[in-house]
């Protein structure tokens, strides 16, 4: 007896992607395992063997936007070294706009090095 074994071969992905579509169309009401499954074409299963529930299949797919606008930031990046550079130095120079404001309010008793740090932190957070 001759056994053939199903294998999808990229399973995880296909599942993200079926994700994807059904949410542009659907919205998050409409996502389902089961409706990823049937649009991914394998077993109602099958989306088990990756994602324990929706949340995790949800998860995943937050991931995966992620990843994909930082490749594609990475890219923009890559193509416009001059305007990171540019960037950069805005950036530098509205920093030190900020400490020598603080500077004068402060009469000259803040600590610029501090207020830089400060500064960069707080700009880290946002």
């Amino acid at each position: 007896m001759t056994r053939t074994t199903y294998h999808h071969g990229d399973l995880k992905n296909s599942l993200i992607e079926a994700g994807l579509e059904i949410l542009a169309q659907e919205g998050l009401g409409g996502l389902s395992l089961r409706k990823v499954a049937r649009k991914a074409e394998v077993s109602h299963a099958a989306p088990y063997a990756h994602f324990a529930d929706k949340q995790a299949l949800l998860a995943a797919i937050a991931a995966e936007g992620h990843r994909k606008i930082h490749d594609r930031l990475m890219e923009v990046l890559a193509r416009h070294p001059n305007e990171v550079a540019e960037f950069r130095q805005g950036k530098e120079k509205l920093l030190g706009f900020f400490v020598g404001q603080a500077m004068k309010e402060t009469k000259g008793k803040a600590n610029p090095k501090l207020l830089n740090e400060l500064l960069l932190a707080r700009l880290k957070e946002e």
